[in-house]
């Protein structure tokens, strides 16, 4: 038996997995996309059970250059924190209000506050 070492860890941008799920629905084989993309089978088969998990959350993404840029599912631990931010952040720029990461880091400070939790992060 040789020993070959860990397999290296192959990331695929959440566009490609899109792809694969296309090219999936148009009948080719599992293993011809698993070879295409450089992982293995089971990815692939992991890919087509998490499909409505993987359309819902590249449907959300805003720009595609979030979606080419993007390797995993993962949530925020505080969504609802995050979705109240987004919608300040979207009402400021459709009032032409420029607003910059500090900006955004002390309204996520107060909203944090208002939102009854004790202070998890520095606002350094």
């Amino acid at each position: 038996m040789v020993n070959c070492g860990k397999r290296k860890r192959v990331a695929v941008f959440m566009e490609l997995r899109l792809d694969a799920l296309e090219r999936i629905d148009k009948g080719e084989s599992l293993k011809s996309i698993a070879l295409y993309f450089g992982v293995g089978e089971s990815t692939i088969n992991d890919w087509k059970k998490k499909r409505k998990e993987i359309e819902s959350f590249c449907s959300k993404l805003e720009t595609k250059g979030a979606l080419e840029s993007r390797f995993t599912l993962k949530k925020s631990k505080l969504e609802k924190l995050d979705h109240a931010l987004l919608l300040l952040f979207n009402q400021e720029r459709a009032n032409g209000k420029p607003i910059s990461g500090p900006i955004i880091k002390e309204k996520a400070v107060l909203l944090h506050k208002k939102m009854g939790r004790k202070r998890r992060f520095s606002s350094k």
